[in-house]
């Protein structure tokens, strides 16, 4: 299993969604012998990125955990071991989320409990979600959201871009799950991204959100015209003002880089697009570009100014690009 679904289903080890069939499976799953290191470590980031509203009882338990976490390791008993038996204490054992829908579609379930939208390349995708919530979906990315209400959170999973318009409940917060970054909304309209390279980049339009971070002891607090760039590797958390309505403006049709590295763009463009990009090793994947494009504009017209700007030439046969040094 891939570190992030590790990630997922211990971080939502204290969401409290999932139902009690499932709770069964993830507690054998946590306590198995397998991937104890990565089991370990997982727990550890979800310990320093907890919401500071949890109650005193949960909080009390955590910090026990996290006191025996500190302590050398037994050759004869994993720290998740010892971790679980600590906080069970005080912490109902459910699984939620991502764990969910992992484990549920490994045991072939007949009914699940998430929802899976997948948008194709070349489109935009525009969902309603059980609560009223409306979420747009950018070309190439992935949602998973509940079909219906599971628990105390709203918890969906993203990949690639979204908008998300929330129907704001404080009894039941919505959270985006972005690779190892959470985003809470505290009612608002906020556009989520992330790349390849494990950044996550938030952007306010409307409200305030709070953005939990690994390794981050509090959350950060961003409010509209705000925009937080998180780091998957590092856990920092860089908060700048922006115009929110460039990080929008794909939900219009138009492009917008703003000193964006050229590994971000092609991304971009492929999905745009709906074609493969190769770029020669010898091109610089670090060099920052400034542009924008209209929904009118065509993939030549943006590849022509993009190889103008960056000393390169680009071939394009069927639906793949070539780009290299000029």
């Amino acid at each position: 299993m891939k570190k992030k679904d590790i990630f997922q289903i211990v971080r939502c080890y204290f969401d409290r969604l999932l139902p009690e069939k499932q709770e069964h499976m993830a507690r054998h799953w946590l306590v198995a012998d397998g991937q104890k290191q990565e089991k370990d470590e997982a727990l550890r980031q979800v310990w320093n990125m907890l919401s500071a509203d949890a109650d005193d009882s949960t909080r009390e338990a955590l910090r026990r955990v996290r006191k025996q976490a500190a302590k050398p390791s037994c050759q004869h008993k994993s720290l998740m071991a010892r971790l679980l038996k600590y906080a069970a204490v005080a912490i109902i054992a459910i699984v939620a989320g991502a764990g969910g829908w992992i484990m549920m579609s490994r045991s072939q379930q007949a009914e699940t409990e998430m929802a899976v939208c997948h948008v194709p390349n070349g489109k935009n995708i525009h969902l309603i979600l059980y609560d009223g919530t409306a979420v747009t979906l950018n070309a190439g990315s992935e949602l998973r959201y509940p079909r219906h209400r599971t628990g105390h959170t709203r918890t969906v999973y993203l990949q690639g871009e979204a908008v998300f318009q929330v129907r704001h409940n404080a009894a039941e917060p919505f959270v985006v799950q972005a690779g190892s970054v959470c985003v809470e909304d505290v009612g608002t309209c906020f556009n989520v991204k992330t790349l390849s390279h494990g950044k996550v980049i938030t952007t306010v339009t409307e409200g305030l959100v709070r953005v939990h971070a690994p390794q981050q002891a509090r959350p950060v607090s961003l409010k509209a015209g705000q925009q937080a760039v998180c780091s998957d590797h590092t856990s920092h958390v860089s908060v700048n003002k922006v115009q929110a309505s460039q990080a929008t403006a794909w939900t219009r049709g138009s492009l917008v880089f703003n000193q964006s590295r050229l590994e971000d763009i092609i991304p971009d463009l492929e999905h745009k697009f709906d074609v493969s990009i190769v770029a020669d090793p010898r091109l610089s994947m670090d060099n920052t570009y400034t542009m924008q494009f209209n929904d009118n504009e065509t993939l030549e017209e943006v590849l022509n100014l993009l190889a103008a700007m960056g000393d390169m030439s680009y071939r394009v046969k069927g639906h793949t690009v070539w780009l290299a040094p000029e």
